[in-house]
């Protein structure tokens, strides 16, 4: 790791703090992502990490003035199409799902209409 450390831009001096942050960091982010499952749901810890991944891709590049490939371009939109994607499957599942119940409802009275009117 020293060898390392002399081969990197921020200096010999700066990459142990930078190291032990980002585990820190990522020990953080499993912890947290842990509590959601435990909390909430599986689903929902995805949900969140599926929402962390783009906006992570951006502040690296606002931050760290990385260079915005094509990969990063191709990543970015399949993350964002794959999230989109997926919140218009639940509000169309939602959609059709209260529509359902309205249809049986509407069902449900008439009948208890029926079975009250009879003798």
């Amino acid at each position: 790791m020293s060898r390392q450390a002399k081969q990197c831009e921020l200096g010999e001096t700066k990459v142990l703090p930078c190291g032990c942050w980002d585990c820190i960091i990522w020990q953080c982010f499993f912890l947290g992502a842990i509590g959601v499952i435990f909390y909430s749901s599986s689903l929902l810890s995805g949900i969140i990490i599926i929402i962390l991944l783009p906006i992570i891709e951006l502040l690296a590049d606002i931050f760290y003035y990385e260079k915005f490939q094509v990969e990063k371009d191709i990543f970015l939109f399949l993350s964002l199409w794959g999230f989109i994607s997926y919140f218009f499957g639940e509000i169309k599942h939602y959609k059709k799902n209260k529509d359902n119940l309205n249809d049986n409802g509407q069902i449900s009275e008439a009948q208890l209409t029926n079975q009250n009117s009879a003798p």
